[in-house]
């Protein structure tokens, strides 16, 4: 019955360690970004600090090893109109709270509004545009 047990636990470890690697090996391509400020995604605030993004078709994985986590959104495509020259992350800013809203590395996605950007950008205009470029 124990052995069991420890059988299956292995089995859904392994499962689990290839599931992993088999969505971070679908990565178009993982970018690294310093951001120095920090942010919220999808309700969800991050610390400043170095990021690893990636795109696959599945949406966007953010990875922040100073910090031990990671994180997947889904996204939508965004056009190929206005692609910035480099890759690069941009925040839209209200009062003093940064949202990260678009990704572009070889194509652009835009992540989904959380419900906090959602009432701030009821309330109150944007202030600007931020634009952090990748290293």
């Amino acid at each position: 019955m124990r052995s069991r047990l420890i059988a299956k636990l292995m089995y859904l470890g392994l499962s689990a360690t290839f599931i992993v690697a088999l969505g971070f090996s679908q990565l178009q391509r993982e970018i690294e970004v310093k951001i120095p400020f920090d942010f919220i995604a999808m309700d969800r605030t991050y610390e400043a600090g170095t990021y690893h993004v990636g795109i696959n078709e599945n949406g966007l994985t953010l990875l922040a090893p100073e910090h031990g986590s990671a994180t997947m959104f889904n996204t939508r495509p965004l056009g190929s109109v206005n692609i910035p020259q480099k890759p690069c992350l941009k925040f839209t800013r209200y009062g003093s709270q940064y949202f990260l809203t678009q990704v572009w590395g070889r194509r652009g996605v835009e992540l989904f509004k959380s419900k906090a950007e959602k009432r701030l950008a009821r309330n109150t205009s944007p202030l600007e545009v931020a634009s952090v470029n990748v290293r």
